[in-house]
């Protein structure tokens, strides 16, 4: 496989033209680090031909200074920091804290959707997996181009949600005695995961020690598309219709929150004034439960194509 062009390397007062966009990249330079700087680096070729300017990445370099002082002005003067939050990196948030000081734009990478250095469910972030970092390389670079060809629009990944912006959380609300088929729908959404698309939420999210409710509640809140895995056991579920369906329902109505039914066994859906206005991902006739794996399977990747179709490479329900 042949790989990318490395990025130029530019000291501070090295720039090699006042054209040339400078990168600082906070995380790992050890070798588990390689695939993720080979993507970086694929991505800001890409970038560079989108924004038609070169992009040089910065480096220490001043030995009149130390290192600290050298490392401070570079998070400081750089036109964009990519930072990999994976570990508890101290290096990491340090760079990170001064970067946010100066309120310039920077883009938060993780490995694997799972991982929590800290609590980042709510920001926005690029989730890669070390053996395909490559796969995300088209969404990193549109979304690096945009960052550097609009700087003015950049938010902090944790800044509010303005009325007019969109959320990528998929919400999916089931009855226990289906977790089945929820287990099935996670394995088809993985990838949009991984790709740092959508962040996928169902209650095995809830952490030990965590106020259920209200984890839940705020879950909602995110929720730009709602997964219904549709069954007798979950219209008689009573948490079910009292906490979740209303605000979801609400939702729809005021703010366009799509939702997604799966039918996934036999029930009243079809006459349920509430539910019924929603087309079904599947026909109600032909439940999940009475199907042969393969066309399971079919429906589920039927979904993951629907909900990646909604999103735009920002992240967003087009």
């Amino acid at each position: 496989m042949q790989l990318p062009k490395r990025l130029s390397r530019c000291k501070l007062g090295e720039m090699p033209s006042d054209k040339s966009i400078k990168l600082f990249y906070s995380g790992a330079r050890a070798e588990r680090a390689a695939p993720l700087r080979a993507a970086i680096e694929e991505a800001c070729r890409k970038a560079e031909m989108m924004v038609g300017r070169p992009i040089v990445e910065w480096s220490v370099g001043l030995a009149s200074r130390t290192i600290l002082e050298d490392i401070v002005d570079g998070v400081e003067s750089a036109d964009l920091m990519i930072a990999d939050i994976s570990e508890a990196n101290a290096n990491v948030f340090l760079e990170l804290g001064v970067r946010l000081h100066t309120r310039k734009p920077f883009m938060l990478v993780s490995q694997g959707a799972g991982v929590t250095t800290f609590d980042i469910s709510g920001l926005m972030r690029f989730v890669y997996d070390p053996p395909s970092a490559r796969s995300f390389v088209p969404l990193l670079a549109t979304h690096i181009a945009h960052v550097l060809a609009n700087p003015g629009d950049w938010r902090a990944p944790w800044a509010p949600q303005s009325s007019g912006s969109a959320r990528s959380t998929v919400f999916v609300s089931y009855a226990h005695q289906d977790v089945q088929y929820v287990t099935r729908l996670r394995v088809h959404l993985k990838p949009l995961e991984r790709l740092g698309l959508i962040e996928l939420w169902d209650d095995s999210r809830i952490k030990a020690g965590e106020k259920w409710k209200e984890t839940i509640e705020a879950a909602l809140e995110r929720a730009s598309v709602a997964l219904l895995v549709i069954s007798a056991d979950f219209l008689a579920s009573d948490f079910i219709v009292g906490n979740e369906l209303p605000p979801l329902l609400r939702a729809a109505e005021e703010r366009g929150t799509t939702v997604m039914p799966i039918i996934a066994k036999p029930s009243r859906f079809t006459r349920d004034p509430h539910l019924s206005i929603f087309q079904a991902i599947n026909d109600p006739a032909a439940p999940l439960i009475s199907a042969t794996v393969a066309d399971q399977e079919a429906v589920y990747a039927k979904i993951a194509e629907r909900v990646e179709k909604m999103f735009t490479v920002t992240g967003a329900p087009s």
